[in-house]
């Protein structure tokens, strides 16, 4: 017997890497499986297992039988990105985990909750505007990041604070929206930042994630999101990107309609919250004023808070404490 197996399909923005990697912090036996290798060329990732590989990308509920013998030693089945891949065991008989943290489920949790409460014990959800949708055992934790990989990098880089808005979706982060704000806010202040981000709200090409790193790396402050809706739904919470820029010591501007409820459950947050444009410009005008001094205390609180309450170490306890204690 082992502790944990961990099924997935496509493991977005590799983060069920970094939640395998809280689970082996625990000190956890786990395995952890997948069917593509993503292509951001993330440099550690979840091997691919060939059934895993055969199964199609327009399911949420898939078959993998092959995986009988190694789904029966395991404790606990943990499935990742809201897709169920049956393993050929009598699920009922199993201790199941089932991961949400996008648009797979906010487009289709009326029609996956009736099946996966079925069987699922704990439901981990990653993000706040995907609570509260009937998901068995609802348990609110933030996707990790890798604070020990990602090491800050608090120098100014030019004369000019560098602004930088890198949306891999920017029809879901409000692109042309920051964009337009990033204009009028250049002849008034345009000797004192330079913006670097994207020109227009065009989906670009995909980027190695080393590159993409880079790119923010050279950028003082970092504008992810502003965007209330996606897929017709509430949207408007940060994301991946921003915990990312957040660890390599960027000031961080985003969007979040959960506010008052992430300071219950998790205390303060260093982010700068901007969730329409008037609220951005002031943002921005306001950290714009600051000086050299207080714009690097700015990026070192935001390293701080990351490491503080999003890093791969605390994230593993608080998934013990929310899910695993119980389970194991």
């Amino acid at each position: 017997m082992f502790d944990v197996l961990m099924l997935v399909k496509n493991d977005w923005a590799n983060t069920g890497w970094r939640f395998f990697k809280c689970l082996q912090y625990l000190g956890l036996d786990v395995l952890a499986l997948k069917g593509e290798f993503h292509p951001f060329y993330y440099p550690e990732q979840i091997p691919i297992h060939p059934v895993l590989a055969k199964l199609p990308n327009n399911s949420l509920i898939l078959e993998a039988f092959e995986l009988h013998g190694l789904a029966q030693r395991a404790k606990v089945l943990h499935f990742i990105t809201s897709t169920l891949i049956h393993p050929g065991v009598n699920l009922q008989e199993k201790k199941i985990v089932m991961q949400h943290g996008g648009g797979a489920y906010r487009a289709n949790h009326e029609m996956l909750n009736p099946n996966y409460n079925k069987v699922v014990n704990t439901t981990i959800i990653q993000m706040p505007d995907l609570l509260g949708h009937g998901a068995n055992n609802e348990q609110w934790v933030y996707y990790p990041v890798d604070t020990e990989f990602l090491k800050p990098d608090f120098k100014k880089h030019g004369k000019k604070l560098k602004i930088g808005h890198f949306p891999s979706l920017p029809e879901h982060k409000g692109t042309a929206k920051i964009i337009k704000i990033m204009k009028s806010l250049e002849e008034k202040y345009g000797d004192r930042f330079e913006y670097v981000g994207v020109k227009d709200d065009k989906p670009s090409g995909r980027m190695m994630w080393r590159d993409s790193l880079n790119r923010v790396r050279d950028c003082d402050i970092i504008i992810e999101a502003m965007e209330m809706k996606a897929q017709g739904k509430t949207y408007g919470e940060w994301g991946n990107a921003a915990l990312e820029a957040a660890a390599l010591g960027k000031i961080v501007i985003t969007h979040s309609l959960a506010q008052d409820l992430y300071k219950k459950e998790f205390g303060s947050c260093s982010l700068n919250i901007a969730n329409d444009p008037e609220t951005l410009k002031e943002t921005l005008i306001n950290i714009l004023s600051l000086s050299d001094k207080e714009i690097l205390s700015m990026k070192q609180q935001t390293r701080a808070w990351v490491e503080e309450k999003h890093s791969i170490p605390v994230t593993a306890k608080r998934l013990w404490e929310k899910v695993y204690k119980d389970l194991l």
